[in-house]
């Protein structure tokens, strides 16, 4: 059988749509149409998966950029779709957002049969307020929740990441029945859970803390900087990693994190180990102490989730996050050590409360680990399976 899933990014390098492709690939004939960023090739088979690239490069700039770059994008999915349905006919049309209206790339299979899924990775209407520093009751994100309910409306079955952004859209007029949660967890096999890395000689007598993810301002890195400035007289040996990659536009922010290390003199206390690949991350996870996620409150963050999280839990690291909604709603306080968003104090009081009280930290990790297994990728796979069985 063929499915066909269509995304507004890079493949493989988004990890979650890579998960559920490969997932499904192990049962159907996957195709998948995405961006092009430069050397890729314009297709590319692996196993059962045929990768399509389009003449689309991600950008993050104003509006204006953000429109053209989406319905570019829809308008050249929709037709490298339509041919390929032609040959194929897909059974299942499986959509990733941003944007949500891509969904309508999918109009002409839907009619000849397909069935259309949309999987929600965030929600638009707050991903458009907080980049565009707009309030989400005015009159141009009303808009956007109106693209959201038609979008969601047209598709058979949807798909989103946590409890948090299923009641959102609950509460927008979506039915219960028709969304299922497929929360973002990392598989078990690229974890190599059983493997334990030896440290490299930088890392050597530290206590580590560890970021590994998009360098963006709003991920809070600022602020973790400065809870290291002010963590070096009680912790000497406190190392701080970053690992991740630039996003387009955020290059600035990145000079600025490297300006600010110099002026505190903390060179011998942050590492800038630059964007790695995917599979040396849980690596570099477990040579560390403490897994951190910095992120400053916006209406993005605030409904976040993030796939490292899971990773923290599940190679038995401490974590300590923002008190954000999502994640205070899913993990609660006994699991994750919270620090008020934008607040280097009260991060650097969390991270010395830990390092001084390595019981905690186990007990949050034991319970942190459980919850993880509650939620692994085997338990996800089979929920994204169930989706495609009633499907059809």
């Amino acid at each position: 059988m063929n499915v066909c899933m269509i995304v507004h990014s890079y493949y493989p390098w988004d990890i979650r749509v890579k998960r559920a492709a490969e997932a499904l690939a192990e049962r159907y004939n996957v195709d998948v149409i995405c961006l092009r960023n430069d050397k890729e090739a314009k297709k590319e088979t692996s196993g059962n998966i045929n990768v399509y690239r389009l003449p689309v490069k991600r950008k993050r700039s104003g509006a204006f950029r953000y429109i053209y770059e989406y319905f570019l994008f829809l308008t050249l999915s929709s037709i490298k779709l339509n041919i390929l349905h032609l040959k194929k006919r897909y059974k299942v049309i499986h959509i990733h957002t941003l944007p949500d209206f891509l969904v309508f790339s999918a109009v002409i299979p839907k009619l000849t049969g397909s069935t259309v899924i949309l999987d929600m990775h965030e929600a638009m209407p707050e991903i458009f307020a907080a980049r565009l520093n707009k309030k989400l009751d005015s009159r141009s994100m009303s808009f956007i929740k109106f693209i959201e309910k038609i979008s969601m409306k047209f598709a058979d079955q949807i798909i989103t990441v946590n409890p948090t952004v299923k009641n959102l859209f609950i509460k927008r007029g979506t039915p219960d029945e028709k969304i299922t949660l497929i929360m973002n967890v990392p598989d078990n096999k690229v974890l190599n859970l059983e493997e334990n890395p030896e440290r490299p000689d930088f890392l050597r007598g530290k206590f580590v803390l560890i970021y590994p993810g998009a360098i963006m301002e709003e991920r809070g890195l600022t602020t973790a900087i400065k809870a290291v400035n002010i963590l070096k007289g009680d912790i000497s040996n406190i190392m701080f990693l970053i690992f991740g990659n630039v996003t387009s536009g955020n290059e600035y922010y990145e000079k600025s994190l490297r300006d600010l290390v110099k002026s505190m003199d903390l060179d011998n206390h942050v590492h800038f180990g630059g964007e790695i690949p995917h599979k040396q991350v849980p690596q570099y996870i477990k040579m560390s102490d403490i897994g951190l996620i910095p992120n400053l409150s916006n209406y993005i963050t605030e409904l976040e989730t993030h796939n490292k999280l899971f990773e923290y839990a599940a190679l038995n690291k401490p974590i300590i996050a923002s008190d954000t909604m999502a994640l205070r709603e899913f993990f609660g306080k006994e699991l994750i050590l919270f620090f008020a968003p934008g607040d280097e104090k009260d991060l650097a009081r969390c991270v010395l409360e830990l390092y001084k009280n390595p019981e905690r930290a186990k007990k949050m990790t034991k319970k942190a680990k459980k919850v993880y297994e509650e939620n692994n990728w085997e338990i996800m796979k089979k929920r994204l399976y169930g989706i495609y069985e009633k499907c059809l």
